[in-house]
C-alpha cells in the first residue's frame, strides 16, 4: 500500500496539494497538525502535533508496519 509524509506545518488557511491528491487517491498519510485540516486522524490518516519530531517519526513507524 502506498504512504505519504507530510513534514511541514502549515498556518494558512489552504490545503496543501499533496494532501488533497493522496487523500483523493486512498493513500494513507502522516502530516503535521497545521497541514492536515481534512485528516480524520485514525481514519483516513495519522495527525500529529506541530514540532513533535519523535511522535511523527512514531506515526510514520507505526503506518509502515500495517498492511
Amino acid at each position: 500500500m502506498a504512504r505519504c509524509a507530510l513534514p511541514r506545518p502549515r498556518y494558512d488557511d489552504g490545503i496543501p496539494k499533496r494532501l488533497a491528491q493522496h487523500t483523493a487517491a486512498g493513500i494513507s498519510i502522516v502530516a503535521l497538525q497545521g497541514s492536515a485540516k481534512v485528516l480524520g486522524d485514525g481514519r483516513t490518516g495519522m495527525v500529529v502535533p506541530n514540532g513533535n519530531v519523535d511522535a511523527f517519526a512514531e506515526a510514520l513507524v507505526t503506518l509502515s508496519k500495517q498492511p
